[in-house]
């Protein structure tokens, strides 16, 4: 399928003017555009955004968790959505992740089948959700079924989403090695 784009907003004329996840968290923004929300939806029905200090924070946090789970640059994890859950606390982990330089399998939807071969594949260290706070018994079930694949392939599971993004979002983000070329593979 062929993208036409004939619109002078979705066509910039300028090259991006940063080249890497990390270099857009890295470089000091003045005031009015570090405020401005980057990432805008609804968690738990509420909604939330995420502006620059805070993805900086989410970065930072991130950076820490991976190393207390000895994980970093180079790495890879999974990082999946469970059923009706929301879209944006993935998207601020995402971030997090490829700013930290780990290679994300991201899949917005999955079969157990095709995702056991989708981790095997990707050599995928550990297993990233976002949890819900009223998990439906759809999400449940799909835990249930992630924590029983992910126990036979032994791959962890971890659902860190909340410790990472919940805390003080006004932080800047510790200053660490960055990885040549982070990369997400999507798969929906």
């Amino acid at each position: 399928m062929d993208l036409i784009l004939d619109s002078t907003i979705a066509a910039p004329s300028a090259p991006p003017r940063f080249a890497t996840i990390s270099e857009l968290l890295d470089t000091p923004e003045p005031e009015e555009i570090a405020t401005r929300p980057l990432l805008s939806g609804e968690i738990d029905d509420l909604d939330r955004s995420f502006d620059l200090p805070a993805l900086r924070a989410i970065a930072g946090r991130t950076r820490v968790w991976l190393a207390e789970h000895h994980l970093g640059p180079g790495d890879t994890v999974a990082l999946l959505r469970l059923p009706d859950a929301s879209e944006l606390p993935l998207a601020a982990l995402l971030l997090g992740l490829l700013a930290c330089g780990v290679r994300v399998l991201l899949t917005t939807g999955f079969e157990i089948p095709d995702l056991e071969r989708l981790l095997r594949l990707a050599r995928v260290r550990r297993v990233l959700i976002a949890p819900c706070s009223r998990p439906s018994e759809q999400q449940r079930r799909a835990r249930s079924a992630l924590a029983r694949l992910c126990a036979a392939i032994d791959t962890p599971l971890s659902a860190p989403a909340s410790e990472l993004l919940d805390g003080d979002e006004a932080g800047q983000a510790a200053p660490g090695a960055r990885a040549p070329s982070p990369s997400a593979l999507l798969f929906t």
